[in-house]
């Protein structure tokens, strides 16, 4: 009666599934007495309000190695789902920002290895999602040799904190075709952890235009 409806079924199958394993004769020799077991559960305070917590329970055993009662042990983590429940939202809203950009954002971890790209960043480089996520953008190819050493210089800026200020580099389509981008780098935390966005944008035609223009005016 304690329990909200979603965490009795949760506490009915963990018991359920727990009561298996103790009924299971063939293992008997080899059973561990001391075994516990940890689950989350939403619990109805006095005053309607509800709490969640974190139950440690095991099994107590007579002589024969019978389970007899259970023990359990309970914490309030309420605070820390409350927190976990903000970060997601957060992050799911970052997540549908960087999906929805008009730029490419591509995201890294400190050693290049790519961790993410959007919809816009796909159409930029050429490669899907799946050919990017879990590969270094050096090993890739998307980084002319020439632009290595500024790109890892932004990665490691990043690594310290540090925004780099908008800078202009080119990559390398999956096609073969070289972009000329201007691009940003901001360090971010997603599920906990830290990572690198490079948020970028075609500048190709308008540097094409402004060669072409410069040519003009040195040729008068």
């Amino acid at each position: 009666e304690t329990l909200t409806p979603a965490s009795f079924e949760l506490t009915t199958k963990v018991f359920a599934e727990e009561m298996a394993k103790e009924e299971d004769k063939d293992k008997d020799k080899d059973k561990d007495l001391t075994r516990s077991v940890k689950v989350e559960v939403e619990e109805y305070c006095k005053d309607g309000s509800t709490v969640w917590v974190e139950v440690e329970a095991t099994f107590i055993h007579d002589q024969n190695g019978q389970a007899v009662e259970i023990v359990g042990i309970a914490r309030d983590i309420t605070e820390r789902r409350k927190t976990e429940e903000a970060l997601r939202e957060s992050e799911k809203r970052l997540r549908d920002l960087i999906e929805k950009a008009p730029e490419s954002i591509v995201a890294y971890d400190f050693d290049g290895t790519v961790l993410d790209v959007n919809r816009k960043g796909e159409e930029l480089i050429g490669y899907s999602r799946e050919e990017m996520i879990g590969r270094n953008m050096f090993e890739l190819g998307v980084i002319p040799e020439d632009y290595v050493p500024r790109t890892a210089r932004a990665l490691a800026k990043s690594d310290e904190g540090i925004e780099a200020q908008p800078f202009e580099f080119e990559l390398v389509r999956k096609d073969g075709v070289r972009l000329t981008v201007d691009a940003t780098t901001v360090s971010v935390k997603r599920d906990g952890k830290p990572e690198v966005l490079c948020i970028s944008r075609d500048v190709t035609e308008r540097k094409q235009m402004e060669e072409a223009l410069r040519l003009k005016e040195t040729a008068i």
